[in-house]
């Protein structure tokens, strides 16, 4: 079966269940011993997702209490010695797949020159490239840069449907999967890097950039930043064209670039906002002060956002002095929500105006508001 945020398939028969790993975080809130599971797997663990972390340390913690519980961490770029030292020296295991070989090829750009024009450039000769004889993968930045690289690939590009591809489009996979002798150029951000996996993908172009969840200071909520991968994500990335055969990779920038790039990305928990990550690990330790603290994780996060959060979570009114949860505190934690917009809602509330207050909440959350023909790059 698998749980998902707004939908799930399961029954008393189900033995393998999917979830993301901010839907386990959930399910140690309503039921902190994890009494229904013998085994958890934390794949593509690479990725370094604060829920990832989170539930690593949780799992941890947890089999000081269960020890029956087994818990398998799972990637194709993995940082083993760091784990291996975290875990206690736990057995690892190196499984080969079968993968073809892909030719990886630098391609920087000239100087000033568009991206638009530089992938439209890339496309066309990898179209004619003998060495990719299926689908073309290209990893942009987000959405913007998406549209403006479809709307400038339209005219100049024949033999070839143009798809593109996001988390707010994941519904255009099933126009990858439709109709596979038609060659596609699918134009993506990185959900395409271990999210999805793609038909006949023989070619990739690598921008060698993504937009990076991070905190913004001005702000105090979750911004995103345009920045350089690392060369775990371009290893990832460049593996797509060598799923069903022979590839090739095309990297608009240069090989001292690849080299000069950290072996791993950053791991969110260095680098974004936590508030409601603290206010949920509190929910699940509520009768410790500060319980979530007694985690032991693999990175610790960075004092400064912790303390600046904490500070946030008290003038909030989420948290007492001692950090124990307010009521309050206990339904913002019940809320998808980051604090600052939970509270905005629950002051509505007080003033009889919950569905203004509501509203308010997601029109920040979301960050803007189409119009059903309107498209993200149109929005000012």
């Amino acid at each position: 079966g698998y749980q998902i945020r707004l939908d799930s398939k399961k029954s008393r028969d189900t033995r393998l269940l999917y979830i993301t790993e901010g839907i386990l975080t959930r399910l140690f809130l309503s039921d902190p011993d994890l009494s229904e599971f013998d085994l958890i797997i934390l794949d593509e663990f690479h990725e370094r997702h604060i829920h990832s972390d989170i539930a690593l340390a949780l799992v941890k913690k947890l089999q000081e209490k269960r020890p029956d519980l087994k818990l398998l961490v799972m990637s194709a770029t993995l940082e083993q010695d760091t784990l291996q030292t975290y875990l206690g020296q736990v057995p690892s295991f190196d499984i080969p797949g079968r993968v073809f070989p892909v030719s990886i090829q630098y391609r920087p750009p000239a100087t000033g020159a568009m991206l638009s024009v530089q992938v439209a450039a890339a496309v066309q000769e990898m179209l004619k490239d003998p060495l990719c004889q299926g689908n073309i993968l290209v990893f942009l930045a987000g959405t913007a840069q998406i549209f403006q690289c479809a709307s400038y690939l339209q005219d100049r590009i024949e033999g070839a449907e143009i798809i593109p591809l996001s988390a707010e489009h994941a519904g255009n996979y099933q126009r990858i999967v439709n109709n596979p002798e038609r060659r596609k150029v699918i134009l993506s951000t990185n959900v395409a890097e271990t999210s999805l996996t793609l038909p006949n993908v023989q070619g990739v172009i690598d921008c060698g950039t993504a937009r990076i969840l991070a905190y913004a200071p001005w702000s105090g909520l979750p911004t995103l930043e345009e920045k350089r991968v690392s060369q775990a994500s371009c290893i990832q990335r460049s593996g797509r064209a060598g799923r069903v055969a022979s590839g090739v990779c095309y990297r608009l920038f240069s090989e001292s670039d690849f080299h000069a790039r950290s072996k791993f990305g950053e791991a969110e928990i260095q680098r974004i906002d936590l508030c409601q990550i603290i206010l949920e690990l509190q929910s699940i330790y509520p009768d410790e002060p500060w319980g979530w603290e007694s985690l032991e994780w693999l990175e610790r996060p960075k004092s400064t956002i912790v303390e600046q959060n904490v500070q946030l979570l008290k003038s909030l009114g989420a948290v007492t002095a001692d950090g124990t949860l307010t009521p309050e505190g206990k339904r913002m934690a019940g809320l998808a929500l980051h604090p600052r917009l939970s509270k905005i809602w629950l002051e509505a509330e007080k003033l009889d105006l919950s569905e203004l207050g509501l509203l308010a909440a997601l029109i920040i959350n979301e960050g803007m508001i189409l119009s059903r023909d309107q498209r993200p790059d149109e929005h000012t």
